[in-house]
């Protein structure tokens, strides 16, 4: 076995999360190496030519959760990343009846009095109940969760009585509110508030690829409150992608990391991590090599950081056992056309369809729809007739000009089944892709005809290109039982594990998936403020 240097923090991957943590780390003035399988970065922010001069995101691709406090701290500005204004304010929702309903282009009041005079007349109300909940809940996500084994000391006690303190800001009645929202189904909050199908389909859409149940499942509320968190005011689907795509912002990543001195090592697949006498020594590569230090972050899941690169001979037994127990269930596919043409779409003008291109794409008509779709997965089947999916044109989104011969669109299906009944993966991709067609060409009078080429993948292929377990776009389940306290599973919510020195620093740990870069933030911020992670 041949050795390297020797390094203050070793990172396991460079996606969104491990280019955070290891520049941070690097700026505070240790001597960083990031280990990446793949020959590039981005991880689950990448994006592949699928075909010539087409790029297309494989994984995730709406940024608008990127954390402004990592935009800050990094000074990425000075990389080209410039925060919330390239976020498109476009969302359609693309009904199978036709009527698009197009979010964006005007007064919300107006867009939601064409579906009922009655929920127009309670949006002020709904906004501004939601808007006092945002802040508390986006401190949430944006700090470590309390340590309840450390109630006894004056740090500890601190931090929650601070957390109860904000929640108690929100005053009697909106602590009520939330504390009962919380738990409840996002179906019986909504219905609540709106008698509209349409509007509850189009604003609960956005949080359908972090969890197989459907809005129907106790808990799904919170999970609807804690992803549009932090914008406050009036509420809007936002979402975002990058001037210059998805791979302008891996490379200020990127570069941003190596301006800080950190050294990103390519085509270097993690094998295991060297651990003696309960404490993290290194890492070994598949070719043999073992690169040394002391701290070792890995941005993997954690069911693969623990027992495929550490293994559980090395661990407690009850710590096994829950590690085992996190659910993952990776309930998402993606589709990916090639097209001559923007689609036109029905009930639409040219100039109406290009701007909806534009945009972010919904298809979906009703919460009923959506609960069927997941319940069909649930039981290994792909439900054709209740198709949810999120659809992007990103040469278009990105302002690309000029006449283009191809264009790609992505889309990403939800609600298929991780383990799908037969067990032949190739069989549902392809009925996965045919559904998807089928819908899109129910919406367009020109979809088929500017057809030229279509990819699929399936969980099995995000496993194998990304090593997510289960191919989980978000390294687990993002269901109320795994979020805060419980994200990856109770008693380790705070990045470090049982071994000393090794830290887990992906989606998997808190605040969870999506692209936000807060569990890279985070997890750097313990390892600078733990006192066995020092430079040796």
């Amino acid at each position: 076995m041949s050795r390297k240097d020797r390094w203050d923090v070793i990172l396991i991957g460079a996606g969104h999360n491990g280019l955070v943590a290891a520049a941070l780390l690097a700026k505070a003035g240790r001597r960083v190496l990031v280990c990446e399988r793949r020959d590039e970065p981005g991880g689950l922010m990448s994006v592949e030519e699928v075909w010539p001069e087409v790029p297309l995101p494989v994984g995730l691709h709406d940024l608008a959760l990127f954390s402004d406090k990592v935009i800050r701290e990094l000074g990425l500005e000075s990389f080209g990343i410039g925060s919330k204004q390239e976020c498109s304010s476009v969302t359609t929702l693309l009904r199978r009846e036709g009527n698009p309903v197009i979010w964006g282009e005007g007064d919300s009041r107006s867009v939601i009095r064409s579906l009922s005079e009655r929920d127009a007349s309670r949006w002020g109300s709904f906004c501004q109940e939601v808007g006092e909940w945002s802040s508390f809940l986006a401190r949430l996500q944006e700090e470590l969760p309390p340590d309840l084994s450390a109630l006894r000391t004056p740090s500890g006690l601190f931090h929650i009585l601070k957390t109860g303190w904000r929640l108690r800001g929100l005053g009697k009645r909106g602590m009520n509110r939330l504390l009962r929202t919380l738990p409840m189904s996002l179906s019986d909050f909504l219905d609540e508030w709106f008698e509209s199908e349409s509007l509850k389909a189009l604003l609960s859409a956005p949080i359908w690829t972090a969890q197989p149940q459907g809005p129907m499942a106790p808990g799904t509320a919170a999970l609807f409150l804690l992803h549009h968190c932090g914008f406050g005011g009036e509420w809007a689907p936002r979402w975002c992608t990058p001037l210059g795509g998805m791979r302008s912002w891996i490379c200020a990543l990127e570069a941003c990391v190596k301006s800080f001195g950190a050294q990103i090592n390519y085509g270097e697949e993690v094998r295991s991590i060297v651990v003696e006498a309960e404490e993290v020594r290194g890492v070994v590569l598949a070719d043999g090599t073992e690169h040394q230090a002391s701290v070792v972050i890995s941005g993997l899941d954690p069911r693969s950081t623990f027992l495929n690169l550490v293994g559980a001979p090395k661990l407690d037994p009850s710590f096994v056992r829950a590690v085992t127990h996190i659910r993952y269930r990776g309930a998402s596919a993606r589709v990916q056309f090639l097209l001559s043409d923007e689609p036109q779409w029905k009930g639409l003008d040219r100039e109406q369809s290009a701007r909806v291109n534009r945009g972010r794409i919904f298809l979906g008509d009703g919460l009923e729809e959506v609960e069927r779709a997941s319940d069909a997965a649930r039981l290994g089947q792909f439900d054709t007739k209740n198709l949810v999916a999120e659809a992007i044109l990103p040469g278009l989104a990105v302002g690309e000009g000029g006449v283009r011969e191809t264009l790609g669109m992505s889309v990403l299906v939800r609600f298929v089944p991780d383990r799908p009944d037969g067990g032949n993966w190739d069989g549902w991709a392809q009925k996965i892709g045919e559904s998807v067609t089928q819908e899109l060409e129910k919406r367009s009078s020109s979809f088929s005809e500017h057809l030229t080429d279509r990819r699929v993948l399936v969980p099995p292929d995000f496993e194998r290109s990304f090593g997510v377990h289960e191919g989980h776009l978000h390294h687990g389940e993002m269901s109320l039982s795994q979020r805060f306290l419980m994200r990856p599973m109770p008693g380790w919510a705070r990045y470090k594990t049982p071994i000393e020195g090794l830290f887990l620093g992906g989606s998997g740990c808190h605040p969870g998936g999506g692209l936000t870069g807060g569990p890279g933030r985070l997890a750097a911020r313990t390892v600078l403020e733990n006192a066995s992670a020092q430079p040796r």
